[in-house]
């Protein structure tokens, strides 16, 4: 993706989710509510996503989006429909979107690594308001 003209035409955007207290869901309710929760946020992400995206569970309670042709601005709105759905089931989650074009280098490890720094940015804040690090 050195090629300015790649970046501009198909310049992806990797959108990184967390779920805020998960493991906390599973030492009151149990594993399978976790378990629960995980699925249905499958399966909302599969509802949001278009054909083109790639959502995928990364492990643990982590989903990564990649979003092909899509600027922050897309996966922005993205994110909100998602967060439109879970939020009035009482799933909470942080997320980091990063874009091709915000990287130096044009890497897919730079763009996972903002994305990444994004969403741990966003779910240190939260923590810091609930009093807990």
């Amino acid at each position: 993706y050195r090629d300015n003209r790649h970046k501009e035409r198909y310049n992806p955007s990797l959108v990184f989710l967390d779920f805020d207290q998960l493991k906390e869901t599973n030492d009151v309710l149990g594993q399978g509510a976790g378990y629960m929760i995980l699925r249905r946020v499958g399966e909302i992400l599969l509802q949001c996503c278009r054909r083109t995206d790639v959502p995928v569970r990364a492990g643990g309670d982590k989903f990564i989006i990649l979003l092909i042709e899509t600027n922050v601005k897309g996966a922005e709105q993205l994110v909100k429909r998602i967060i439109g759905f879970l939020n009035p089931e009482g799933i909470h989650l942080s997320w980091g979107i990063a874009s091709l074009e915000e990287c130096v280098s044009g890497s897919l490890e730079e763009l996972k690594a903002l994305a990444d720094k994004r969403m741990y940015e966003q779910k240190d804040k939260k923590n810091k308001k609930r009093g807990r690090q």
